[in-house]
């Protein structure tokens, strides 16, 4: 055979094409038309597993979360409107942020029906701003998925 042939091309033609004709040509038992390569089990078993490590981690990790109250300084200290949230508990840190950003920390130190006390580190000129508490926890799974249980 010279090379550049018809017979070297078919030649070359069959040796890489046989297995290609064999398996296609071999009868498939059954399971074998829906057998799949292993890296795509490999790949789901990897997909569930993650999955069940988030919701276990969703279930167990918390996130605070805060109220922002209406609230004006008088000196060393700010009052703010409550309207129907939980109350903080006394000795509570707090935070004062003023309406340009600017916070300072504060301690709760009284609480009635319709005011929250908070004590500030010094005096404060006359600022209108919120005083933001912390109200309760929740878990992570609840607040992704508010409706599931």
């Amino acid at each position: 055979m010279e090379p550049g042939t018809d017979a070297v091309a078919m030649e070359r033609d069959s040796i890489f094409r046989q297995g290609w004709r064999d398996s296609r040509s071999a009868s498939k038992g059954p399971g074998k038309l829906l057998e799949q390569p292993r890296w795509i089990t490999t790949g789901l078993v990897a997909l569930g597993a993650l999955s069940l490590a988030g919701v276990a981690a969703a279930n167990a990790v918390t996130v605070a979360r805060t109220e922002a109250l209406t609230a004006v300084t008088q000196g060393d200290s700010v009052v703010a409107m409550r309207s129907g949230e939980p109350a903080p508990d006394l000795g509570t840190v707090a935070e004062f942020r003023d309406a340009s950003g600017m916070s300072w920390p504060a301690i709760v130190i009284e609480v009635t029906t319709t005011q929250v006390h908070a004590q500030l580190d010094g005096p404060r000129s006359l600022v209108v701003g919120e005083l933001v508490v912390p109200a309760a926890e929740d878990r992570l799974i609840d607040i992704l998925v508010p409706r599931l249980w």
